[in-house]
């Protein structure tokens, strides 16, 4: 929007007439401040003291004439208009003018009409002179503030304003030039577990807002002069120059303990793990690379392991981490493609020994390493926090075969896994629903298996979503109760319908009382309050018989049969059909 024009506008009159003077003066000065001078030396003299919307000069002046003043006027200010006047009836001397970038030219002898209305162009022209000067002057500022600001995500984090890896590599590149003499420099990686999941399950903000906190609170445990950066989504690196190792080891301490307390998002607890690797320079390269590829080897160990942990690289952590970052994207790449398999477990019912059901586990048969083991790749998913995806084409796959096989006859349930991780997630049931209707899956055919840790992680948010399953018909499990950390408390307040004791337990039955005991008590608790009770690693029929005895409602185990392929567990469930009943 253009600026409303001043209430009086400045107009500079020259001419050297005193008449044409007086006349020009007494049309313009009743709505604008004039002032009026004799000569253009005079009139420059005027521009240079003081500030003028509009000049108006004879072209033919007395010493320096208007048509050469106009360049000096619009060095001066280039926002002023210039208009001349011209008494000669040629147009020669107008359109000369109006090439030296005059605005328009008024004829003598003067209509009063005609000055009011030309002068009043002209201001209108003044005042879009002075609105594309200031939008010119603001599109630069614009322009430079950008151009800064790009410049600044060159070398930082938009969100921490941390430096970014860019910067890192420079400043680390930097300190190796400086020799530590007996100490170390040392490039520490430090990640945070959790964060994508919180992204998803809690919110951008939730998570956002915990990187900030992360940032602040690593700045808190080192030095101003250290060099903090985030490199990553959710790693960070920190770089401590001439070190002891001593010092390494104490950083990497509190680090830890400042990062492990509770991170706090609309009044909720979140918690998540510290992993941290640390490379030192000499020792475990002279260069940027080597240091930053031998840090993320000993990061990627860290990651092997449970709980908040510092690696420091050593010998044969390259090798491992190039592995892993392999097996990481083979892992993407076969959930991509549907490559995983599923086995099925066959669960027998103790008073008939029929199959009632089977649980659904993921395998993987990779092209060129064979077998992975599932608590391998699980725990890969687990830390790339994909995890979810897995139980979805599990669910997805078994679903399938399932209704197939109870097509052809056979009344059974299925069970499949869902980790905490993907519980956390917004679209859990809603995705787990749409599979069911993709198949037209009986959803009280359907049980899905928690551990006590998932459901442990945020109490409440699991209840809300294990009630949405429970009001689909969809069966809640706990699987390997007993080996985490739920209260009786928690226990009630949980809408299950199936416990799980784990083969911990099973293993000793028949030599350790206090198992049976405990297993007794589980069951008896479990019964009261309506959820029946799966033994979990059964492999021998004395464990069967105790457990009879014991009151457990199912089994499954080796001692049946391991998991096996889809067409095995058809002919399982052939013959189970045409064997007569246990009892």
């Amino acid at each position: 929007m253009l600026p409303q024009s001043p209430e009086i506008s400045a107009i500079l009159i020259v001419d050297d007439e005193p008449r044409v003077l007086r006349l020009l003066n007494g049309i313009l000065s009743k709505n604008h401040k004039c002032v009026a001078v004799d000569s253009a030396e005079k009139a420059l003299a005027e521009l240079e003291a003081g500030k003028f919307n509009l000049v108006i000069s004879d072209i033919n002046l007395g010493g320096l004439s208007g048509v050469e003043m106009i360049p000096r006027v619009h060095e001066l200010s280039p926002d002023i208009v210039v208009m001349m006047v011209s008494g000669d009836l040629s147009l020669d001397a107008p359109i000369e003018a109006m090439r030296k970038g005059a605005f328009d030219y008024l004829k003598k002898p003067f209509d009063v009409g005609h000055v009011l209305a030309a002068a009043n162009r002209a201001l209108r022209h003044h005042e879009l002179l002075v609105a594309r000067r200031r939008h010119d002057e603001e599109l630069e500022k614009l322009v430079e503030e950008r151009t800064a600001r790009l410049n600044f995500l060159t070398y930082h984090d938009a969100l921490t304003a941390l430096p970014n890896l860019t910067l890192v590599e420079d400043r680390l590149g930097q300190m190796i030039l400086r020799d530590p003499g007996e100490n170390r420099n040392a490039v520490m990686l430090i990640s945070m577990g959790r964060l994508r999941a919180i992204r998803e399950t809690v919110s951008n903000d939730a998570a956002n807002s915990i990187v900030q906190d992360i940032a602040r609170r690593i700045r808190k445990v080192v030095d101003l002069d250290v060099t903090l950066g985030r490199i990553e989504g959710d790693i960070f690196a920190v770089l401590l120059p001439d070190s002891t190792i001593d010092q390494c080891v104490r950083t990497s301490g509190e680090l830890i303990k400042s990062l492990s307390r509770a991170f706090t998002w609309a009044g909720n607890e979140l918690h998540l793990t510290c992993k941290v690797g640390v490379s030192l320079h000499p020792n475990d390269g002279d260069d940027v690379t080597t240091l930053l590829r031998n840090a993320s080897a000993a990061l990627a160990h860290a990651r092997e392991r449970t709980g908040s942990v510092v690696e420091f690289y050593s010998e044969g952590m390259s090798a491992f981490a190039a592995d892993r970052l392999e097996l990481e994207n083979d892992l993407r790449l076969a959930i991509e493609a549907g490559e995983l398999g599923v086995h099925y477990q066959p669960k027998i019912d103790l008073g008939s020994g029929r199959i009632t059901g089977m649980e659904a586990l993921a395998r993987w048969d990779h092209p060129t390493r064979g077998f992975v083991p599932p608590e391998v790749f699980v725990r890969l998913a687990e830390d790339l926090e994909i995890v979810g995806r897995i139980d979805r084409l599990v669910l997805r796959k078994a679903c399938e075969q399932t209704r197939v096989w109870q097509r052809a006859g056979f009344e059974i349930e299925l069970a499949v896994n869902l980790s905490g991780l993907h519980l956390q997630e917004k679209t859990c049931a809603s995705r787990i629903l749409a599979i069911l209707e993709e198949f037209d899956f009986d959803p009280t055919c359907l049980n899905l298996e928690l551990t006590e840790t998932a459901i442990m992680r945020d109490l409440a948010l699991t209840i809300d979503q294990l009630k949405t399953f429970r009001k689909s018909g969809i069966k809640i499990s706990i699987d390997d109760f007993g080996t985490g950390y739920s209260s009786l408390n928690a226990f009630k307040r949980l809408p299950l319908d199936v416990l799980k004791i784990d083969r911990s337990f099973v293993k000793e039955l028949a030599e350790k009382p206090l198992d049976a005991a405990f297993v007794k008590t589980i069951i008896e608790l479990a019964h009261l309050l309506n959820v029946r009770i799966v033994a979990e690693g059964v492999e021998s029929d004395d464990q069967v018989s105790i457990l009879k005895e014991l009151g457990c409602d199912e089994w499954q185990g080796y001692l049946f049969s391991r998991p096996v392929s889809a067409d095995d567990f058809h002919e399982l469930l052939r013959t189970d059909a045409d064997r007569p009943d246990d009892r």
